[in-house]
């Protein structure tokens, strides 16, 4: 049996910084909490970093890395790395 480690973002774009061979988005993301008989939205901001050339491209189209556009964003970890 293999186990990994996978996760889903699904949010907003906020800002979009490219680097030399990667680029790094902030994404936002809301949950909802209760807070005694109130609920509250929280919103919880992630950054995530693209390494391949594909997906750096991608993100530079302004149809699709444009800020405020909804995103999901999937991938997993790798273990050796977790150390």
């Amino acid at each position: 049996m293999i186990n990994n480690t996978q996760f889903r973002i699904i949010g907003r774009i906020g800002k979009v910084t490219k680097l030399n061979k990667v680029t790094h988005l902030s994404i936002a993301s809301d949950c909802q909490i209760k807070e005694g008989e109130t609920w509250k939205t929280e919103t919880n901001w992630n950054t995530v970093t693209a390494f391949s050339e594909q997906m750096c491209k991608r993100i530079a189209n302004p149809k699709v890395g444009k800020k405020g556009n909804l995103i999901i964003v999937e991938s997993f970890l790798l273990p050796h790395l977790l150390n």
